[in-house]
């Protein structure tokens, strides 16, 4: 019964799939970005696309290098596929260009170092991040 509710699921996805990765190469900017952001978004929900997740997302980056947003989502990506190492280094190029968004690029950072066992990286990086103001930095602390 439940099978046969989701029977076309498939090649609806597929097809957004399709019309979502032919947008990330047009011309219209706003549209591949929007379009990007779903695919990613739809990426992130399978442990099994999460590289082409990182593939969509970098193509956000190549599209507007200066948005801390699209680093974010590329750090996040690349932090649930176990590359730590590309994703401190798009928290931190995220924090470079955009400073209003160090905070959330440090808590993060902390996060990671946490998980990697750099405990006196964490803690540093959760310090600057509450001193910005940051309530995860915060939360880090306690």
């Amino acid at each position: 019964l439940v099978s046969s509710a989701f029977r076309g699921q498939g090649s609806r996805r597929t097809e957004i799939e399709k019309q979502a990765r032919a947008s990330l190469d047009g011309d219209d900017l706003q549209a591949a970005l929007e379009d990007g952001a779903l695919l990613a978004e739809l990426y992130l929900r399978d442990e099994k696309t999460y590289d082409d997740a990182i593939l969509v997302l970098q193509r956000l980056v190549d599209l507007e290098p200066k948005s801390a947003d699209a680093l974010i989502e590329l750090a996040t990506a690349l932090r649930r596929a176990n590359r730590n190492d590309e994703s401190a280094q798009a928290l931190r190029k995220a924090a470079e260009v955009d400073p209003s968004r160090s905070a959330d690029a440090l808590a993060m950072l902390s996060e990671l170092a946490h998980e990697r066992g750099e405990q006196d990286s964490a803690l540093g990086a959760a310090k600057r991040a509450a001193t910005i103001g940051n309530d995860r930095g915060h939360a880090l602390l306690h």
